[in-house]
């Protein structure tokens, strides 16, 4: 390396690696500071494969915003909040032959809450929820009936292991790869994890270029554009500061970072790669920072977004810091500078022989999701979000039941029961109203995929992912894929999502019954 650009990177607060070493892997990058996992889409793409920076730093193609909720530890899904059946029909409302009223106790709903009662169902949202749901009461709590006609669901049937974070039923990646996209960073969320969750992603799909970046406050978003611990400041990047340097130093930034890549080309990029697709990536790394600053990057600074964003989550969010991250992440997903979102809710491992703490814990998950959706509505955006757990609980065999207020006269929860688990899948599309346009929901398709065995758990022979973690993936992905579609005949509708799902994941095979297990509507076409 010259001198005169070692001078041009110290001088940028940055150390080069055993003083004139070469910066050619993605070792000697991190090591300078030049490049965090935020960064790493950008700028430093540049060097590593420049073909791939304008996919991976400003896609045209942006797709629906993603966001993952994780009940860590194993919650209730199936019958307690969603309504699951019985029958091979995969209908919600299947109750079985000559039903019997302790057939959901083990799903947490007493013989005076079986579904098949009285007032015992709510259909404001298209999948059917027990009214008694926690989920469902916070949600209630903040969306108002018009958006409730905006959102429709599907319920997953799939058994997954207990209190463990090594079920790899975190979709970022995939989600990411088959269009949710961001115009700064691919992933983010409440975790220092490559996925951004406390469970894993399926080891095939991930990329570690695309890690995760952290985001736990509406401030971390400024980080995003960070650039190493030595250049953590506000304004580094900002060419408009008050210093009136910012300009200088992306522009010193750019050239000591293009400069190094064309005299060093033939060690870190394809011979084949031509001068254009150079001056491309160079031209995409620019844009860039010209679109972001950190300043703009947190809400706070924008009297617009933050009210927007306040309206949704809260005057103040004063002492809700959980409510401050979830907002964050959101935003950030609303706004697709981030294309996938992931946060973990902990607390969900609520076996603690009671039901009032899994009721107050389901609603805290239940608000978030009514939040999230209020927010994308706000913005005008879709929103596809998926809430998984890993493992599941079981209701006292006994049927006792938790008559204190917040226990609401339900099942108390004794244990963990994979057998119960299930995943969700919530999405809103602006301006849909279905009691007018009708479901979100393929016609012919009901909203369970697979379906429970008559006062137990999963029918594990009920799909290919009823019994198949590592299978599970597959079901959310191609239901994301069908919203992304742009057709709307159904028959067109399932050949296209079988396409974009060889084609995204070559290296996979799909499922047998791949047809059955798509469900939702495109919701842009």
């Amino acid at each position: 390396m010259s001198e005169k650009r070692l001078k041009d990177l110290t001088d940028l607060g940055l150390t080069v690696p055993h003083g004139t070493a070469n910066l050619t892997t993605r070792r000697d990058f991190l090591a300078s500071g030049i490049m965090g996992l935020s960064t790493f889409a950008l700028v430093p793409s540049l060097l590593l494969n420049p073909s791939n920076v304008s996919a991976q730093a400003v896609s045209e193609t942006l797709g629906i915003g993603f966001l993952a909720f994780e009940g860590a530890g194993g919650m209730n899904f199936a019958g307690g909040n969603v309504l699951v059946g019985f029958g091979a029909d995969e209908e919600q409302e299947n109750f079985g032959t000559a039903s019997n009223l302790n057939d959901y106790i083990l799903l947490g709903l007493p013989p005076s809450m079986h579904p098949k009662n009285g007032g015992m169902l709510n259909r404001d949202y298209g999948l059917v929820f027990h009214s008694t749901s926690g989920i469902l009461s916070g949600m209630n709590s903040v969306l108002s009936a018009e958006l409730k006609e905006s959102v429709d669901g599907i319920i997953i049937c799939g058994r997954t292991s207990d209190d463990s974070a090594e079920n790899p039923i975190n979709v970022a990646f995939q989600a990411q790869k088959s269009g949710a996209k961001g115009k700064l960073v691919q992933l983010i969320g409440d975790t220092g994890t490559v996925s951004g969750s406390r469970s894993p992603v399926i080891a095939t799909q991930v990329r570690s270029d695309l890690a995760s970046s952290r985001v736990t406050n509406f401030a971390e978003g400024s980080g995003l554009l960070s650039l190493g611990s030595n250049t953590l400041n506000p304004n580094f990047l900002d060419a408009s500061n008050a210093d009136g340097k910012g300009t200088a130093r992306i522009q010193s930034f750019l050239r000591s970072i293009t400069g190094l890549s064309k005299s060093k080309m033939d060690l870190m990029v394809n011979k084949q790669l031509d001068a254009a697709a150079i001056s491309k990536s160079q031209n995409t790394s620019k844009d860039v920072f010209k679109q972001f600053s950190p300043v703009a990057l947190n809400p706070i600074n924008n009297p617009e977004l933050i009210a927007k964003i306040r309206d949704s989550f809260g005057a103040t969010m004063a002492g809700a810091v959980i409510d401050e991250k979830v907002a964050s992440i959101a935003n950030l997903v609303t706004e697709h500078i981030a294309g996938v979102g992931s946060i973990v809710v902990g607390g969900c491992d609520y076996h603690t022989g009671n039901s009032s703490t899994g009721n107050m814990k389901d609603q805290e998950i239940g608000r978030y999701v009514g939040k999230c959706i209020k927010l994308a509505a706000a913005k005008g955006q879709n929103l596809f979000i998926h809430l998984y757990t890993d493992g599941g609980v079981g209701g006292d065999n006994a049927g006792t039941t938790d008559d204190t207020p917040a226990g609401a006269g339900r099942v108390n929860w004794v244990g963990d029961n994979g057998t119960t688990s299930t995943q969700v899948c919530i999405v809103y599309k602006h301006d849909h109203n279905r009691s007018v346009n009708g479901p979100l929901i393929l016609p012919n398709k009901t909203r369970q995929v697979g379906h429970f065995r008559q006062g137990g758990g999963i029918n594990l022979t009920s799909s290919s992912v009823a019994n198949s973690v590592d299978q599970m993936w597959k079901a959310v992905i191609l239901n994301y894929l069908a919203c992304m579609s742009t057709e709307k005949d159904p028959a067109v509708l399932v050949d296209d999502v079988k396409k974009k799902f060889m084609a995204t994941f070559p290296a996979e095979t799909l499922p047998n019954d791949f047809e059955k297990l798509i469900r939702f509507k495109s919701l842009v076409a």
